[in-house]
């Protein structure tokens, strides 16, 4: 599934607002250290289950 530019903005932006790193977080979400380095980066074609965790985690303090 494709995240969309302001999803990766947001991912970027809640990762920075709860100033914790990219281990602590990619453990959080559920997916590895380098899926989660690969999404910072701007890849946005991911696996749907990965799309979903970082959807729920992006959605989960609403």
């Amino acid at each position: 599934m494709k995240l969309t530019q302001e999803q990766l903005i947001a991912i970027r932006k809640k990762k920075g607002l709860l100033n914790i790193s990219s281990l602590e977080l990619s453990q959080k979400i559920g997916i590895s250290r380098e899926t989660l380095r690969f999404v910072l980066r701007g890849k946005n074609n991911v696996q749907t289950r990965t799309y979903n965790k970082l959807i729920n985690w992006l959605i989960d303090d609403i």
